[in-house]
């Protein structure tokens, strides 16, 4: 099947257009495109007998398909449905699995200049894990992805929990978030998080919905609120895992993994506890510059908000040594001047060359 361009409204059609309209990689593999869902033309989805782990490795080439395996098991069994959604075209869990699995010892990824509230970093990172759970309050936070890896000069053991946007920062902007639970605005780590961030942006505002869920509501330009929302999560759950708190894990397959992460904290630095870092990284390329309603990009508004929520993070944990936050997103375009080995259907997939 051909992805019917000319059918496609709205947003979507601009991303899709954008990225695979002309694209030598889905002519190659039309016959493995299907819609996602039969009744609409605006979004597709890759199909095919094979099981979707199966699928993958053949469409993309996959060099190390033991460990794609490995990983591809560790991406869908978060609680966000990864197992449908990883086939679609524009899925988030589908670009950080393909560009994150293979972080290995012989195959490491190398991020120069990384700057936190602290200090900038080269870190070479070794190993990666993926949805990640944190407790936070009702449900537990998804980390899309955490890579274990040194930093390069001081030799500190470092663990990086790394939320990944393709293009939900322009699909999805809007002038207000979903709803949010009110117990949010009584934590000891989101509620003051919170606060500060709503009153440092004369725009923003926070809305009661009903008397247990409340919204983040921007009275000006619309930007993926959602986003915003889920950092404060993540933020909430790694400083809850700082204070022994782990997520209950029951699924033995799941548990695996969170041991991994606890014990990569935990022995790190010699038993010290390893320099854990949160950040976000985005598929910046063509995407960040589609611009809103409003005029704005999208990638400049969502920035400028991350940014700020950034800081206030830093000045929250200023007496926390152990936590570092990432002061700016990072974008996927790094993956073009990186050494780390990337297979060339997925850098044809994402225009990357």
């Amino acid at each position: 099947m051909n992805v019917d361009f000319k059918s496609m409204k709205g947003r979507k059609k601009k991303l899709y257009s954008a990225l695979w309209e002309n694209n030598g990689f889905i002519a190659t593999n039309e016959n493995f495109i299907e819609k996602t869902n039969e009744h609409s033309c605006n979004s597709y989805s890759f199909g095919g007998a094979e099981s979707t782990k199966e699928l993958l490795i053949k469409i993309f080439g996959i060099t190390n398909p033991e460990m794609f395996k490995e990983k591809f098991g560790m991406a869908v069994s978060g609680s966000g449905q990864e197992g449908r959604k990883i086939r679609t075209l524009h899925s988030s869990s589908l670009c950080a699995l393909l560009h994150f699995y293979n972080v290995s010892d012989t195959n490491p990824l190398v991020i120069s200049d990384l700057e936190t509230n602290r200090k900038k970093r080269t870190i070479k990172f070794t190993k990666s894990l993926f949805e990640i759970k944190s407790p936070v309050i009702n449900n537990p936070s998804n980390m899309d992805v955490v890579l274990i890896g040194k930093d390069t000069e001081s030799d500190e053991d470092i663990v990086f929990f790394l939320e990944s946007k393709f293009s939900e920062y322009y699909l999805y902007a809007s002038n207000k978030s979903g709803k949010i639970s009110r117990k949010y605005l009584c934590h000891e780590f989101s509620e003051p998080l919170i606060f500060k961030f709503v009153r440092s942006l004369t725009e923003m505002q926070i809305a009661r919905v009903d008397n247990e869920n409340f919204k983040l509501v921007s009275k000006t330009e619309p930007f993926y609120i959602d986003g915003i929302k889920q950092m404060i999560s993540h933020y909430t759950g790694i400083r809850n895992v700082l204070n022994h708190d782990y997520y209950k894990e029951e699924n033995p397959v799941n548990a695996v993994k969170q041991k991994m992460m606890v014990d990569a904290i935990n022995d790190g630095n010699k038993g010290r506890g390893a320099i854990v870092i949160l950040g976000e990284i985005v598929f910046d390329r063509f995407i960040g510059d589609f611009e809103l309603k409003s005029g704005l990009k999208c990638g400049k508004a969502y920035s400028q908000k991350y940014e700020e929520l950034a800081k206030h993070i830093g000045c929250l944990t200023a007496d926390l040594p152990q936590f570092e936050i990432v002061k700016k997103e990072l974008g996927y375009s790094m993956f073009m001047v990186n050494d780390h080995v990337i297979e060339e259907p997925i850098r044809q997939f994402y225009r990357e060359k």
